[in-house]
């Protein structure tokens, strides 16, 4: 089916970061905590008095603290100047942080009575925001007087959150029904925080499911997160089947334009649903986004999928576009950690040690970092361009998308230039079809801006027709049929005669009886299509004919 292809493989297209950063792992004497904002993670060793290491990428750092109680949850502001932690559910304490000494800022109650705090975040440098079951309650930190000013709230009841630093958006659970979860969305900009209009989210569950006291089903906060798809911001979440014998769904929430101005948010923020990405497998799933790629992780099979929301097929009812795995699961390449040896021996050859893949212990986080707290790493995922192409099953889609204009999966250099498909194949499934709609549109309607046009679809031919003799493979004449038709259509005649003379669309017999056809419109096409025959050499009886056609006897007799 494909010439020349690419090498297939059966090595996962998925590798973890060759360095993954090490930390203390998780212990009696030692908490684990992950700050996502700032991608670090805090190992805390008797609830602080025996010292807190901080570890992200590039940058190391160890301090101790007051013990005080148990920490609940640990972060820093994005600048690293002011460490916040909770030791209450009621509380959250502020210090002043200055290479490794800190000193007490303030202790900030939440204001709301009988509230209890779910979590805080860091929406920017001197920016806090307290989420209760009650309210999200907006601060302003000033580290120079020690004092926090009160800012704004909004009473929410809610009983969970999902904080992405990416998309600067908070999303509260504030109530679940039988068949759905409403969230609502906040956005924010330096001292400013806005309420996006709220949306609801399908649920549907088996009997694997969580449920309340009450049979209701829950949706969690491991089956929501927040992302940026190709520019928009999207909420992604896990449906889990209603039956064990279906499989899970994960549906896409987006907002309709990408929109420069935050005070747009207001009125055009909508979170609707776009797409469905069909997992074809049941059990427990964790998500990363890798450049708008959604890899979806299924622990049981201890595989992964890849999907691409630009390359889906079917729309629902709606308008909701059904997303199909670009790739078979495939599991993430092996990794070994590196350990030095407890006996000396005369090679100092560090111990290769297995680690363990889609592990229990794995913790997924956005927007594509996988943490081990038991075995103290944290990786980033990767995607393996050269493997890649191997994995991709419709590869006649993947070039329909890249010829159309799409900038998701086939953006990746390694992907298109990895991938020679069948000509027939490209030409039936993704040229051809192209073409017709493009001359069914620019016959009804003038031509819009960032539209395919003919003389563009020329111009992706032509480089198909360059990669293909790059590859050292014969174009065949349909191939250039399309180059001739689309010059011949824009008017481009000079172009043409160029790329005969210079030999850039091969010679064919079918070739040259197309240029005959065109004389009407292109009087020289028809010595280009005699030299084209004679160049051939085994084309006699088609120029004799011509020759004859225009009483040229003497010449056909000589032919």
């Amino acid at each position: 089916m494909c010439e020349n292809i690419f090498k297939v493989s059966s090595e996962g297209f998925l590798y973890l970061s060759s360095d993954p950063i090490r930390f203390e792992p998780v212990s009696k004497v030692t908490n684990v905590f992950f700050d996502e904002a700032n991608k670090e993670v805090l190992s805390v060793r008797g609830r602080g008095t025996l010292g807190v290491v901080v570890k992200g990428e590039g940058r190391t750092s160890t301090f101790c603290m007051d013990h005080k109680g148990s920490i609940s949850s640990i972060k820093f502001s994005p600048d690293h100047t002011i460490l916040a932690l909770q030791r209450t559910n009621t509380s959250v304490e502020l210090l002043s942080y200055n290479d490794g000494e800190l000193s007490l800022i303030n202790v900030q109650e939440c204001r709301s009575k009988g509230a209890n705090v779910l979590g805080f975040i860091w929406s920017h440098n001197d920016h806090l925001l307290l989420v209760t079951d009650h309210a999200v309650e907006f601060y302003q930190v000033i580290k120079e007087k020690s004092s926090i000013r009160y800012m704004k709230s909004y009473s929410q009841n809610t009983r969970w959150f999902v904080w992405s630093p990416e998309c600067q958006i908070l999303l509260l659970c504030t109530l679940i029904a039988p068949t759905s979860a409403t969230l609502q969305p906040f956005v924010f900009s330096p001292g400013q925080i806005i309420k996006l209009p709220k949306f609801e989210a399908e649920m549907s569950g088996s009997t694997g499911s969580q449920h309340g006291s009450d049979g209701t089903l829950l949706l969690t906060e491991r089956d929501v997160c927040v992302a940026t798809l190709y520019g928009h911001s999207s909420v992604l979440v896990l449906r889990h089947p209603s039956s064990p014998t279906l499989p899970a769904h994960l549906d896409v929430y987006s907002q309709g334009n990408i929109i420069a101005n935050i005070q747009q948010y207001a009125r055009d923020g909508i979170f609707k649903k776009t797409h469905i990405c069909l997992l074809e497998l049941t059990g427990k799933f964790a998500v990363n986004i890798i450049d708008s790629l959604i890899v979806v992780h299924h622990q049981a099979s201890k595989s992964s999928l890849l999907f691409d929301i630009l390359l889906g097929k079917e729309t629902c009812q709606g308008g909701i576009i059904s997303v199909y795995p670009v790739t078979l699961p495939s599991s993430i390449k092996p990794f070994s950690l590196e350990e030095p040896r407890a006996v000396p021996v005369t090679t100092p050859v560090p111990l290769s040690i297995p680690c363990q893949l889609y592990a229990p212990t794995w913790v997924v986080f956005q927007p594509d970092i996988i943490i081990d707290a038991r075995l103290g790493c944290m990786w980033k995922l990767n995607i393996d361009l050269e493997v890649l192409p191997g994995h991709v099953e419709d590869k006649a889609q993947l070039m329909g998308e890249c010829v159309s204009g799409g900038n998701g999966l086939v953006s990746s250099e390694g992907i298109v230039g990895s991938v020679i498909i069948d000509q027939a194949e490209i030409y039936s499934s993704v040229f051809a079809p192209i073409s017709e709609a493009i001359d069914k549109r620019e016959q009804t309607e003038k031509n819009e801006s960032g539209k395919l046009t003919t003389h563009l679809m020329v111009g992706v031919v032509l480089e198909y027709i360059r990669s293909l003799s790059g590859a050292g493979i014969t174009v065949l004449h349909f191939i250039n049929e399309l180059v001739i038709n689309g010059l011949v259509k824009t008017g481009q005649f000079y172009q043409l005669h160029q790329l005969l003379q210079y030999h850039v669309l091969a010679d064919s017999k079918p070739l040259a009886c197309l240029l005959l056809s065109l004389v009407g419109v292109y009087s020289a096409a028809e010595q280009l299509s005699l030299d084209m025959l004679s160049r051939l050499n085994t084309a006699h009886d088609e120029i004799t004919e011509v020759l004859l056609s225009h009483k040229l006897v003497i010449q056909a007799r000589s032919s």
